[in-house]
């Protein structure tokens, strides 16, 4: 009895020892792959490893981790190359430039992931990227413009402006420029100093350690202005919103001559009513004074002597509306002034009277008869 029980504790004793040995053996094999992470190569653009032991079992994956922490996990960026074991290589992408990074080879199988080291590898900084915003508020002599700058280039941007020119492809070394800044982002730029009725060529630029890139160019015309000489005159007044014959976005107005209409003059037939030739506002005068001249058959009247005379090389001026004189009145100093007292305007109010305006009288007005005679100052509309 006492031998039998000593007899099956033994095999007690044996079965569990066997059992103990057996999955210690089963667990000392479960392995995960061993590998060595390569240097970065192609300009940054591939890495991979060498998986020299596969471990317990095949290799089910293998790839590279990369990003800015030192340690790169599945949570950075990853690229899968295949199974098995030897060298294999990945592509790295996306990377920004003048930046640091980490890159770690890994290899999975049935136990695990095993990893190679962390390798660390920079990439090299380039040059900003900037656009040209579009150019508004455009004047005679100045205007407003900006850019965008989207990215440094991996490098601190330490200037970021304007450049401007009558020429193509302005450049940062010319002195029409403007410095707004030195970090990313959306700024506006003033352009002073323009010259009126010009056309110019502008680009955004920014700069860092490698250089200066530019954004796109955009070409813009700056405005007339009063006081300008322009086509055989000099530009009196410039149309605003609310005036008739207004278009956003262009610029028009009006250009008197340089000079009264010699000599004096009648309006011409007393007595008899012009068909069209009454109307008053900005931009009237010229059909007025077209209906004026067909109606009225007599030589040497102030709408017949505006629209034959050749001054400076043009010959496309015509007896201004009462709107229009008013204008020059308005802003007579201009063009030095009128030496007249009493101007005519082509703006019939009957069959004998004509709206007339008197120059040194605050723009003082009345009704003139179509005898005269008054003073004429040829007018034209651009």
């Amino acid at each position: 009895m006492k031998i039998n029980l000593i007899r099956s504790l033994f095999l007690i004793i044996l079965v569990v020892s066997t059992s103990f040995y057996i999955s210690c053996k089963k667990e000392k094999k479960q392995q995960v792959p061993i590998l060595t992470t390569t240097e970065v190569t192609n300009n940054n653009s591939s890495s991979g490893g060498n998986i020299t032991n596969e471990g317990s079992s095949p290799i089910t994956s293998r790839g590279i981790y990369w990003g800015k922490n030192s340690t790169p996990t599945i949570y950075d960026s990853i690229t899968l190359s295949g199974s098995g074991t030897g060298i294999f290589t990945s592509a790295i992408r996306n990377l920004s430039p003048g930046t640091n990074y980490y890159v770690r080879a890994f290899a999975t199988n049935s136990a695990g992931t095993g990893y190679g080291e962390a390798l660390s590898f920079a990439t090299a900084a380039t040059y900003p990227v900037v656009t040209t915003n579009a150019v508004s508020n455009i004047l005679a002599t100045n205007a407003t413009c900006g850019g965008i700058v989207t990215s440094d280039g991996g490098s601190t941007i330490t200037a970021r402006g304007i450049c401007w020119s009558t020429s193509i492809n302005p450049i940062v070394s010319l002195p029409t420029k403007t410095i707004d800044g030195i970090v990313i982002g959306v700024y506006t730029s003033n352009l002073t100093g323009l010259q009126h009725a010009t056309t110019y060529y502008v680009r955004a630029y920014a700069t860092n350690s490698v250089g200066t890139s530019y954004g796109n160019q955009i070409t813009f015309v700056t405005n007339h202005e009063i006081g300008e000489s322009y086509r055989g005159g000099i530009i009196i007044y410039i149309l605003q919103p609310t005036d008739p014959g207004f278009i956003n976005g262009e610029t028009h107005g009006l250009i008197a001559a340089p000079t009264d209409q010699s000599p004096v003059s009648e309006w011409g037939c007393y007595g008899t009513a012009i068909n069209g030739a009454d109307g008053t506002a900005i931009g009237t005068g010229l059909q007025n004074t077209i209906d004026i001249i067909a109606g009225c058959s007599t030589t040497g009247t102030a709408a017949r002597l505006c629209r034959g005379v050749l001054i400076n090389g043009y010959s496309d001026w015509y007896l201004p509306s009462y709107d229009e004189m008013s204008k020059i009145i308005q802003h007579q100093s201009v063009i030095g002034g009128l030496p007249g007292d009493i101007y005519w305007t082509s703006s019939e109010f009957d069959s004998g009277n004509v709206r007339i305006l008197w120059a040194n009288g605050n723009n003082s007005y009345g009704y003139g008869g179509k005898g005269g005679p008054h003073y004429v100052r040829p007018v034209k509309s651009f």
